[in-house]
């Protein structure tokens, strides 16, 4: 079965699960609303994504399931770090404060502080579409140590972050 075939016939499942609901006067036949809706959507996305063979998941599916876990660890640490970047263009004096605070650098003036959030959107944007990975990756680990078990499990498994990255053909696989 295509994967589009399997997606339509998990949808037909649920649409007919929902009828017998509604024969049984527990429910209307149609498609579930709301968090319901949004509920089997997931099931559905996960299955699609991820079917399973007879005997368990091979190891094409394995490598997927790890290819989406790095992608979604990426893609996270980059939005929690885009904020504290941004931070240093919209509010330097609080930057400039919290290196002083935590870091023990005083004296840093708002072009300092703009310099160094420069660098980090740099940074941060290599990071996010894999380039580099070896340094990208290691200068992240490095210089946010408050996510310090989501960046070293990046930088350790950067072999296999694969998904989207810049200069790499893999993608999620159709099965």
């Amino acid at each position: 079965m295509s994967n589009i075939g399997t997606l339509l016939f998990h949808l037909r499942r649920i649409q007919q699960s929902s009828c017998q609901r509604q024969r049984a006067g527990l429910a209307d036949c149609e498609l579930p609303q709301g968090p319901a809706a949004s509920a089997h959507f997931m099931f559905v996305l996960a299955l699609y994504a991820h079917p399973r063979s007879s005997l368990g998941m091979n190891s094409l599916d394995d490598r997927n399931r790890v290819g989406v876990a790095l992608l979604v660890l990426r893609v996270t640490v980059f939005a929690v770090m885009l904020v504290w970047t941004i931070d240093k263009f919209v509010r330097p004096a609080h930057a400039t404060s919290v290196y002083e605070h935590f870091y023990f650098l005083r004296g840093l003036g708002p072009a300092i502080i703009y310099s160094i959030g420069i660098a980090e959107l740099v940074l941060l944007i290599g990071f996010v579409i894999g380039f580099a990975p070896w340094l990208t990756y290691g200068l992240v680990l490095l210089l946010h140590a408050a996510m310090l078990g989501a960046c070293f499990t990046l930088y350790y498994l950067r072999d296999l972050d694969t998904l989207f990255r810049l200069g790499s053909s893999n993608r999620l696989s159709a099965h």
